[in-house]
């Protein structure tokens, strides 16, 4: 190796040994408005968990940091504390966002929060690299990167987004769901409402019971097997297509196919006001009357 790469490489990695320290801080959280309306949350990278409380009390919980990749560990705590929950707007529409000190990246900050929130309002949240977990919420916006999105319980028209393999679930909601991810499972259990699910590489499991005529079901992945178990009372127009080696299997008794064949099916469910469009490569679709 010549010596000027080699010293290259020798101070690299010296001064990546030199940078190691990492520290943890925590405090309590508590909002100095009461939300009514909407709250708006962002986090720079971390966990979300979110649960409901009784109205007219304002967003509380733990805040959990870590800060790491700093030469000392006193230089790793002080900028663990220095991270602050930034609060702007008011009861009708709060806005909550962490912040961390100046000129540092927030690569080198994990914030995790565990907050209560008063039952009735209509959260959005967003973070990086991290879980969210909302409970007995009414959802607007859920979104993270590399992490699972979990709502249970909830309600509202909710656009739900991850990515790099994280997974969707879905348990009880009432409202539309409007739900993507990347490499990762999106399972729907108990939604009342249109469901729209696109996912690549991985399962859609869905338990649906639309409300209105018109709603629709739109399902798609690559490669993986869709299930979906849907009220008999919903009427339907139904496409469902797949490839080879795949097959669809529809076991409806007011189905009344129009085309069919191994990998598609085609055709109208009771009084086919609403849409049913299950699309895969490669892999089985099952649809269920329930």
């Amino acid at each position: 190796m010549p010596l000027r790469l080699l010293m290259f490489v020798s101070m690299v990695l010296m001064t990546a040994s030199a940078c190691t320290e990492r520290a943890m801080h925590s405090f309590t959280f508590t909002s100095t408005a009461v939300p009514t309306g909407d709250l708006t949350l962002r986090n720079i990278r971390g966990g979300l968990r979110l649960r409901a409380a009784p109205t007219g009390t304002p967003v509380t919980g733990l805040v959990r940091i870590e800060a790491a990749g700093f030469k000392t560990q006193a230089e790793a705590t002080a900028a663990a504390q220095a991270v602050t929950i930034a609060e702007s707007g008011d009861a009708g529409a709060l806005q909550l966002a962490t912040r961390v000190p100046a000129g540092m990246s927030r690569s080198a900050f994990t914030v995790v929060l565990d907050l209560t929130v008063p039952e009735g309002v209509v959260v959005d949240v967003e973070t990086a690299e991290g879980r969210v977990e909302l409970e007995r919420l009414s959802v607007l916006n859920a979104a993270t990167t590399l992490g699972d999105l979990v709502l249970t319980q909830t309600g509202g028209d909710a656009v739900l987004r991850t990515t790099g393999g994280g997974a969707i679930r879905v348990v009880s909601h009432g409202g539309a769901i409007d739900a993507r991810a990347v490499d990762g499972p999106i399972s729907l259990e108990g939604v009342s409402g249109s469901a729209r699910a696109l996912t690549t590489g991985a399962p859609i499991t869905a338990l649906l019971s639309p409300v209105e005529r018109d709603d629709e079901i739109f399902l798609s992945t690559t490669r993986a097997m869709i299930d979906l178990v849907v009220d008999r009372r919903f009427g339907a127009r139904l496409l469902a297509t797949t490839t080879t080696p795949g097959l669809v299997h529809i076991d409806h008794p007011d189905f009344r196919p129009s085309a069919t064949s191994s990998w598609q099916a085609e055709g109208v469910i009771g009084t086919g006001d609403g849409v049913i469009d299950l699309r895969t490569t490669e892999s089985d679709i099952v649809v269920e009357a329930r």
